[in-house]
């Protein structure tokens, strides 16, 4: 959209907008397509060992991102 509008102000705007009226009205307001679905979550008995090992992948990756950023600043130019 940013690139489109060419104004970061506008595209924010729009999208804090239609974010608004979706969540506000459960997507009932305008007739377009929803990215936002409102059905209440359903809990399968995996979905706890997905969550974990998401959480786990994203410290793990966190961890050799600040190793390598590290290493990177220390090195002699």
């Amino acid at each position: 959209l940013m690139v489109l509008i060419k104004n970061i102000e506008i595209s924010l705007t729009v999208i804090v907008i239609y974010t608004v009226l979706e969540v506000v009205t459960l997507g009932e307001f305008m007739p377009w397509p929803h990215i936002f679905l409102f059905d209440p979550p359903i809990w399968e008995p995996t979905l706890s060992t997905k969550f974990t090992i998401l959480f786990i992948s994203v410290f793990v990756l966190l961890c050799i991102t600040i190793v390598f950023i590290r290493r990177v600043d220390r090195k002699p130019k």
